[in-house]
Order: structure tokens, then sequence, then C-alpha cells
């Protein structure tokens, strides 16, 4: 009696620990600050993202990202190829309809500098606020600095969308 009584206490914890969690997705369009050595120019770029909530305050996010067109300094074309990333996000919930939110993880960047391949990846960290539209879709604003080391330091300012499933 006493094994079943826990394991129906650990299976409504369990259950109630599930129960906040909900999936979103989302899209974006960002503005990339780009520079790589003497190169500096600017990106566009689009972000598919999606990810999971735990907690009011919690979750977990993927996102990769491509470049749209390209862009030069002093005759060198540059194109930002793709990203991938994974970070956390701690959300302040105010109880209106903006929601700020920090987050930090690690990205990897794939870029093209003069017909050069490049790759660069580190750790990442940003802000934003989300304006809730309705129960399942908000707009957000954000700034990402996706990469900065030795060599390249790329930040992203986006707008785009997401939905909870």
């Amino acid at each position: 009696m006493r094994r079943i009584l826990c394991g129906v206490v650990a299976a409504g914890a369990c259950g109630l620990a599930l129960a906040d969690m909900s999936p979103y997705a989302g899209i974006q369009y960002g503005y990339t600050d780009f520079e790589r050595g003497n190169v500096s120019t600017s990106l566009d770029v689009l972000v598919v993202r999606g990810g999971m909530r735990f907690t009011e305050l919690l979750s977990a996010e993927a996102r990769v990202s491509t470049g749209i067109g390209s862009g030069s300094d002093s005759g060198v074309k540059v194109e930002n190829r793709y990203n991938y990333g994974a970070y956390g996000v701690v959300t302040l919930p105010l109880g209106n309809e903006f929601t700020p939110y920090a987050m930090g993880g690690y990205t990897y960047a794939r870029s093209e500098i003069g017909g050069n391949r490049e790759r660069d990846d580190g750790a990442s960290y940003g802000a934003g606020v989300d304006w809730a539209l309705d129960d399942m879709m908000s707009l957000n604003l954000e700034v990402l600095r996706t990469v900065r080391n030795d060599f390249t330091k790329q930040t992203v300012v986006g707008l785009g969308v997401k939905y909870h499933f």
C-alpha cells in the first residue's frame, strides 16, 4: 500500500511539473552588425526558433538562421551562410502584455568573406521583450550578441512573431 501511495504522489508531482510546459515556435527578421578582422558590414538574416517553456520563468530554445543577401566592405563580399545555437531563457513575468527576457547560450556561425569560408562559435547573450497579442501569439524585439571572440563580433537586432502551442 505504501508503494502504491508513493507512486500516486510521484505521478501527481510529475503531472504538476509538466502542466506548465508548453512548446513554442517563431520566426524573426534580423539585422546583423558583422565585424571580422578589418571587414565590417551589415547583413540581413532570417531566424527560425523553437523552444519549450518549462515554468513561467524558464525556457530552453534552439535557433537556426540564414543570411538574406550579402554585404560588402571595400569591395570584399560578405555572406552570412548560417548560424545555429541553443539558449536558456529567463523571463520576468510582469502580469501584463509586455514580458522582458534575458537569454544566454552557445552559437555556431558560418560566414563567407571574399570567397573564403569562416567559422566562429562561442557564448551568446542578449535580451528582448515579448508583446502578447493574445494567449497564443506574441511579437518580439530583441538584441542578441551571437558571436564575440578575438576575430569576430556579430550582433543581431531581431523583430519577429512567436506562437505558443
